[in-house]
C-alpha cells in the first residue's frame, strides 16, 4: 500500500519521463483534487472491459472516458 504522496511522486516522475502532462479544459495544469478525481474515475474506464481506455484510439481529442468525465487532456510537454 503506497501513500497518496508517494503515488503522486511516482505519477509526476512517470509523466516527466514520458514527456506528457495532464491539463484541464482551460489549458492549465490539473489540481491535486482533479488528479485524484481523475484517478478514481479511471475505474469507469476499466469497469466496461477497458473500453474507456480503448476509446482514446477513436476519440478525436484522444480522451478516455475518465478524461471526458473530468474534462482533462493528456498532452505532450513542450
Amino acid at each position: 500500500h503506497l501513500s497518496i504522496r508517494r503515488q503522486r511522486q511516482m505519477c509526476i516522475r512517470d509523466r516527466y519521463l514520458t514527456g506528457i502532462k495532464v491539463i484541464d479544459d482551460s489549458g492549465n495544469p490539473i489540481t491535486p483534487v482533479i488528479a485524484l478525481k481523475r484517478n478514481l474515475t479511471k475505474f469507469v474506464s476499466i469497469a466496461a472491459f477497458g473500453l474507456g481506455f480503448i476509446w482514446i484510439l477513436f476519440d478525436g481529442k484522444n480522451q478516455g472516458w475518465h478524461d471526458k468525465i473530468q474534462r482533462t487532456y493528456v498532452v505532450k510537454r513542450r
